[in-house]
C-alpha cells in the first residue's frame, strides 16, 4: 500500500472523524466572551482608547504567565494551559487505537514500518493545523459578529490591558505586525506541533495516557522560565517582543523544530523494532 493511501486513511479516520475537535470552538467562544467582558470593563474605567482586534483576542489565549519571581503570589495560567493541553488530548489515542483494529492489516499490506510511522507524523501535523484553523477561525467569526477588526494590530493601551492581570507592565508601546505574527501565531503553532510530536514518540515507548501526562508535566514545568523548556515560547507574557528580558523567539523556533525532527527520526527507529502482535493497551 502506498504512503498516499496510508495518509488518506489516517486523515479520514483520525481528522475528519475525530469528534474531539468539537471542543475547540466551544472553548474559544467561552474565552472570547470572557475577554470581551474584560475589555468592556477597562474601557469603562480609564482605557477608552483600547482598540480590540483579532490579534488581541488570540494573544489573550496564549498570554500565559510572567516571571514566577514577581509579586502577587502563585497563579495558574488556566487559558494558556488549556491552549496546550487540548491539542494533546485531540491527538492522544488514534494511532494506537487504530493499530489494534484494521490499522495492523494496513501496516502489514504496506510492508513499510517507516511509511506507516511517517503517515502518523503527517497526520499529527495535520491535526495541529486543523486545531489552529478552528481556533483562529472561531476567533475571526466572533470578531465579525461583534464588529471587531480582523487585523494584526495591537495598540499601546491594548498591550497594557492584555497584561493587566499578570502584575507586570510591558516594555513596549506597540508591536509590529511581524512581531505579532512571530509571537502570537508562529511560536504557539510550533510549540504545539513539537508537543504533539513528542507525545506521539513517547506513545511508542510508554502507554498513550502516560505520554499525555508526561507532556502535560512538561507544560506545567514551564512555569519556570527556562529556554530549555520549549513550551515557554508559546507564553506571550515571556516574549522578547513585549519585554526586554523576554525570551528570544528565533531560539524558540530552532528548539521546537529540533524537537519535531528528533521525534520523527527517533520514532522511526523505535517503530522498526516495535512488536505489533501482542495486544496493546491504549491506556
Amino acid at each position: 500500500m502506498k504512503f498516499c493511501k496510508l495518509l488518506q486513511y489516517d486523515l479520514r479516520r483520525g481528522v475528519i472523524r475525530n469528534w474531539t475537535f468539537l471542543f475547540v470552538p466551544v472553548c474559544v467562544v467561552i474565552i472570547c466572551i470572557s475577554f470581551r467582558q474584560s475589555l468592556l470593563f477597562w474601557q469603562t474605567y480609564g482605557f477608552q482608547n483600547v482598540s480590540a482586534s483579532w490579534a488581541l483576542y488570540v494573544a489573550d489565549f496564549f498570554k500565559g504567565l510572567a516571571d514566577v519571581d514577581r509579586e502577587g503570589g502563585f497563579q495558574i495560567p488556566v487559558l494558556w494551559m488549556l491552549g496546550l493541553f487540548l491539542p494533546l488530548f485531540i491527538t492522544l489515542n488514534y494511532p494506537f487505537r487504530d493499530i489494534k483494529t484494521i490499522g495492523v492489516q494496513l501496516l502489514l499490506r504496506s510492508e513499510s514500518r517507516v511509511g506507516w510511522w511517517l503517515a502518523k507524523c503527517v497526520w499529527c501535523l495535520c491535526c495541529t493545523v486543523v486545531y489552529f484553523l478552528l481556533a483562529y477561525g472561531t476567533f475571526a467569526v466572533f470578531c465579525v459578529v461583534w464588529d471587531i477588526p480582523l487585523t494584526l494590530e495591537i495598540s499601546g493601551d491594548s498591550i497594557i490591558v492584555l497584561f493587566a492581570d499578570t502584575g507586570v507592565m510591558p516594555d513596549v508601546q506597540a508591536v509590529s505586525a511581524g512581531q505579532v505574527i512571530l509571537t502570537v501565531l508562529v511560536l504557539p503553532f510550533l510549540t504545539v506541533t513539537a508537543l504533539n510530536m513528542l507525545e506521539l514518540l513517547l506513545s511508542l515507548i510508554i502507554r498513550p495516557v502516560y505520554s499525555f501526562l508526561a507532556c502535560v508535566s512538561l507544560v506545567a514545568a514551564a512555569y519556570a522560565k527556562s529556554p530549555i523548556l520549549f513550551p515557554n515560547y508559546a507564553n506571550i507574557a515571556r516574549s522578547g517582543a513585549f519585554f526586554v528580558t523576554g525570551m528570544d523567539g528565533s531560539l524558540g523556533i530552532a528548539i521546537c523544530l529540533a524537537v519535531v525532527v528528533f521525534s520523527v527520526a527517533a520514532g522511526a527507529a523505535v517503530f522498526r523494532r516495535w512488536d505489533i502482535l501482542p495486544d496493546y493497551k491504549e491506556l
